[in-house]
């Protein structure tokens, strides 16, 4: 009976430590489990970023060059002609034909006008008159002396007066028409201030002017301190619409209008029918020249606090990128549009001159035009 018991305890005792097993390994596993997913909840989780991408700003630019360069003053004047006449009718007369118009050409000699003057009219009318008498005189005379009335050698005076008379009258004649006006010199009639049938009585109202279509002649007022950069014979050109002709200095007045500053300078062209007298024409008066010199388009330059800078693009041929770069300038002259470098950028730079008031210093460009 022991015996029994005994062996009953120790398989008792055996299952008790199975079932202890079981509970421990379950517990453990459990608590493993459990220690593994609170491990995954309670760690984030770590995705990784993506490059940030560089958006690259886009610009136009152009390569800095050097080129000829003139600084001139522009002005509109008046086409006036150097060499011009008036003719003048002297004394008191009326203009019997015309034989021009304004506009025409004429050379040195040409008929301008046929005048009579007033004592040549009166004489004319006086001989009209005379020899009216002379040949009513005759006539009488004729019928006599055919009636036989009047002796033969006294119908021959009368006869002889009559074709004197006659004579005289086609004298006056002659006389009254050899009054002309001729062109002194070869030119354009600019002003014809004539008429035919007019009475001329006073001067200053009556008059042809010719000009000389070869030679041109300005007159125009510039700034004080413009005027001081200009030289007698300097270079001046012309617009006449479809080119510029060339001109130069003649005269710069040492007077100053005390009212506008201004003083009145001359200047010559002798560019043979390339312009036209009485015109309105564009004048530009080189101030200065320079065989080379840096230009840059006008809006590529920016401005901070009067510091004046471009934006050079600094050209990686290897990795294949662009970078601008601030560069300061020192500015020179500026005339239409353009404005002249004279330190901060070199010949074969290239220059920002589209897009440039976006940029800072290191940005990476792509280039739209070059």
């Amino acid at each position: 009976m022991k015996k029994y018991q005994k062996i009953f305890f120790e398989k008792k005792i055996e299952i008790a430590l199975v079932l202890t097993g079981l509970i421990v390994g379950s517990v453990v596993g459990f608590s493993i489990v459990k220690f593994n997913v609170l491990k995954a909840f309670s760690q984030e989780e770590v995705i990784p970023a993506e490059e940030e991408k560089i958006v690259k700003k886009i610009i136009s630019m152009e390569p800095v060059k050097k080129v000829p360069f003139e600084f001139y003053f522009t002005t509109f004047t008046t086409v006036q002609g150097i060499k011009e006449v008036t003719l003048i009718p002297e004394g008191k007369m009326t203009v019997r034909k015309i034989f021009v118009k304004s506009g025409d050409f004429v050379k040195k000699g040409d008929l301008i006008a046929q005048l009579d003057s007033e004592a040549s009219t009166l004489k004319q009318k006086i001989s009209d008159l005379d020899f009216k008498l002379k040949e009513s005189d005759y006539q009488v005379n004729k019928a006599l002396a055919e009636k036989e009335y009047v002796a033969k050698n006294e119908f021959k005076q009368k006869e002889i007066e009559y074709e004197v008379e006659k004579a005289r009258r086609t004298l006056a004649s002659i006389e009254g028409s050899g009054l002309e006006m001729r062109a002194t010199i070869s030119g354009v009639v600019g002003e014809l201030k004539l008429r035919e049938g007019d009475y001329i009585d006073d001067q200053s109202k009556f008059y042809v002017k010719i000009v000389d279509q070869n030679a041109y002649k300005f007159q125009t007022y510039i700034p004080h301190d413009t005027s001081l950069k200009l030289k007698l014979n300097g270079d001046v050109k012309i617009y006449n619409g479809t080119k510029f002709v060339p001109g130069v200095v003649r005269s710069i007045s040492p007077i100053v209008d005390p009212g506008t500053g201004t003083v009145l300078v001359e200047a010559e062209s002798y560019e043979k029918g390339q312009l036209v007298i009485g015109s309105y024409a564009k004048i530009n008066f080189v101030l200065e020249k320079k065989p080379e010199s840096i230009l840059v388009r006008s809006d590529c330059i920016l401005n901070k606090k009067k510091d004046y800078f471009v934006f050079v693009v600094d050209i990686d041929e290897e990795n294949k990128t662009k970078t601008v770069w601030k560069k300061n300038v020192e500015l020179g002259a500026e005339h239409e549009g353009m404005r002249e470098i004279i330190s901060g950028v070199e010949e074969g730079d290239h220059i920002v001159f589209e897009g440039q008031n976006n940029l800072k210093d290191g940005d990476e460009v792509e280039v739209f035009a070059l």
